[in-house]
């Protein structure tokens, strides 16, 4: 009976998360490339391709690890041939995040649901914060690195690290999985290496000897699980005769962008503003957890409890970590860390709740209240009001393609071209390869890939591309008022516009009329 109550239990919490995430994320159902993230529409596309028998990599190309497709085409054939599928399965992802993380939270509370809800819903609240109402990387792997470090604990607390060599294995595996969807977690894995280690205090007194061979052994079964994954991929590649093409842009690629990126103070302050903006509530949090443990703490602060802190800082500074391999601090990035962030606050306010001599559960829920309503309102009411805004002129009215401006530049083209034709997107969105039945003339359809010093790992000189792409005549080019940072690649294409193109219409881009963010006009030169 008692089992029944918690599945029971565990069944609501999931259903209520679901709720919330989707409501908290319901704008990217009227938006694809939400927050002019342009990540979306390159996913989308070699997901459809890899559908239709074209491998990732060879008619468009991309430097992620095959997950992320993996994971599309799955929301394709789930949901349909739709951009939808896509917040779908962002919502699929967060949801479930949420959930490990309240299993996860009730593990390290013994039993506690109160911790285990704050966690999650810290993590579906702050989660779309950082550029995440876009399906990107961040947010599928979460899921993994989550279950991950909650199994890790749970073999840390049973004290039986010997009888869970399969669950290290699986541990493995789900690593394994989340570096198929992007390598930033191998700093993570690297810390699960450790901790694996630090478990073997658990087992009874032995000799050195008898420890080292038991330590190789579980080595063994992580080790393997966390490079299946990445062993099944190459080998598929291979007997598809395309393991050339994986290795280039899964390895030499990103080895490129890494050695060629610089770590400036502008970047780093830039994105470090952004999160103090968005995460202070975390953050503050994570700077008090210090001070909790020194100052208010230390007498009450047993030895199992000081591991729980140790163990979710060193999972934050591995996250930190694979933040900033890439050099680049963009605001989604930062959706590495949040998990282990929103774990480590709820544990510290939790804690803290608790050492208050005669706190009543009324008097609990008054103190919560108090605590988490702020953040949790400023981001709930600011995606619900901007669902209301797409309901509104959507549907009230009429503007068909509010806050959508690939969709409408979509709708424009598909009366006037056909499937032979070309199109090329210059600088905006390439989900618009995916709304207009047109040919693709590059196999660089991330437009950042030609106008940026992205070009650099892409092994083509970005000039030479845009006279192959031009030398096919497309019959639109799309290209909007941001410009470009590589200024030789932008003049030449405004040299090919003037000599072969008319500007036949411009869109002033929707999505960027919600205050806040700066105007943006989307030009179409037709050719002549």
């Amino acid at each position: 009976m008692r089992l029944k109550q918690v599945q029971r239990a565990d069944i609501l919490v999931f259903i209520s998360f679901a709720f919330l995430v989707f409501l908290l994320r319901l704008p990217a159902f009227f938006e694809f490339g939400i927050n002019n993230n342009g990540d979306e529409g390159l996913y989308f596309l070699i997901a459809r391709d890899w559908i239709a028998g074209k491998l990732p990599y060879t008619e468009i190309w991309d430097n992620k690890p095959i997950g992320i497709y993996l994971i599309y085409s799955l929301g394709i054939f789930l949901f349909g041939n739709s951009v939808f599928s896509t917040a779908i399965m962002a919502c699929i992802a967060v949801t479930i995040t949420c959930f490990i993380l309240y299993k996860f939270g009730m593990s390290i509370g013994n039993g506690q649901r109160q911790l285990g809800l704050i966690a999650g819903l810290l993590y579906a609240t702050f989660s779309t914060g950082n550029d995440e109402l876009a399906a990107n990387t961040e947010i599928f792997f979460a899921v993994f690195t989550t279950f991950s470090f909650y199994q890790l604990f749970q073999v840390n607390t049973e004290n039986s690290v010997r009888r869970n060599s399969l669950r290290l294995f699986i541990i493995g595996l789900a690593m394994g999985i989340a570096l198929s969807i992007k390598q930033v977690i191998i700093f993570e894995f690297i810390a699960i290496f450790i901790f694996t280690a630090i478990a073997l205090r658990f087992l009874p007194p032995k000799t050195k000897r008898y420890r080292i061979k038991y330590l190789c052994q579980i080595y063994v079964f992580l080790l393997f699980g966390f490079l299946l994954p990445t062993i099944l991929i190459v080998f598929y590649f291979w007997i598809n005769g395309h393991f050339n093409d994986y290795i280039s842009a899964n390895f030499t690629a990103n080895l490129l962008r890494v050695t060629g990126e610089r770590v400036t103070l502008a970047r780093l302050a830039s994105g470090l503003t952004i999160q103090i903006k968005r995460n202070l509530f975390l953050l503050l949090g994570l700077l008090a957890t210090p001070i909790y443990m020194i100052m208010i703490g230390k007498k009450n602060l047993g030895e199992n409890r000081k591991l729980t802190y140790l163990y979710l800082l060193v999972w934050i500074f591995a996250a930190l970590l694979g933040i900033s391999s890439p050099k680049s601090f963009y605001p989604n990035y930062f959706i590495q860390v949040l998990p282990s962030l929103a774990l480590l606050n709820a544990y510290l306010i939790n804690s803290a709740i608790l050492n208050f001599n005669k706190v009543t559960n009324i008097k609990s829920i008054i103190l919560l209240s108090f605590i988490l309503i702020t953040p949790i309102f400023n981001n709930l009411y600011y995606q619900i009001q901007l669902s209301g805004k797409y309901i509104y002129f959507r549907s009230i009215k009429g503007i068909e393609d509010w806050g959508n401006t690939p969709s409408a530049i979509a709708r424009y083209l598909n009366r006037r071209v056909s499937s032979t034709d070309y199109i090329y997107v210059f600088n905006y969105h390439a989900v618009i390869y995916c709304l207009v039945p047109a040919k693709v003339p590059t196999r660089y359809a991330f437009p950042l890939f030609i106008t940026t010093k992205l070009a650099n790992i892409t092994g083509k000189e970005p000039a030479k591309e845009l006279d192959a792409i031009m030398a096919k005549k497309p019959l639109y080019v799309i290209k909007s008022s941001v410009g470009a940072e590589n200024k030789n690649i932008l003049d030449k294409m405004n040299n090919y516009l003037r000599k072969n193109y008319s500007m036949e219409k411009s869109f002033v881009d929707l999505e960027r009329e919600i205050p806040g963010r700066e105007k943006l006009e989307i030009q179409l030169y037709r050719r002549i």
